[in-house]
């Protein structure tokens, strides 16, 4: 029975270790970085969702299926410049039987 507990306290110790240096610290936070992975807000799912109806691969009659976030890539957040936020929609024409996945600035 002792080794087990052994073994438990063992663990939890690992586990705090680990997770204690998970992360990067950076001396000056930037809001950009921060919010990059955040999900989208109504308000950017709006003009995500207006800017693909733009496109002219998408008709008027289509529905949007769904949007979501475009991350930025690991190299430009690591570096500390990630740029602007983007979405990517996809949207379904049932009359043309098309789908189009689009990916817009916002």
């Amino acid at each position: 029975m002792t080794a087990c507990r052994s073994f438990a306290a063992l663990g939890a110790v690992a586990a705090l270790v680990m997770l204690g240096g998970c992360g990067a610290q950076r001396d000056t936070p930037s809001p950009a970085i921060d919010r990059a992975f955040d999900a989208l807000s109504g308000a950017e799912i709006t003009v995500a969702v207006a800017g693909a109806r733009t496109q002219s691969q998408v008709s008027t009659t289509a529905r949007v299926v769904s949007v979501w976030l475009e991350e930025p890539t690991k190299d430009s957040v690591l570096a500390g410049r990630p740029s602007g936020r983007r979405a990517r929609v996809v949207t379904f024409d049932a009359a043309r039987d098309e789908t189009v996945e689009s990916i817009v600035d916002i």
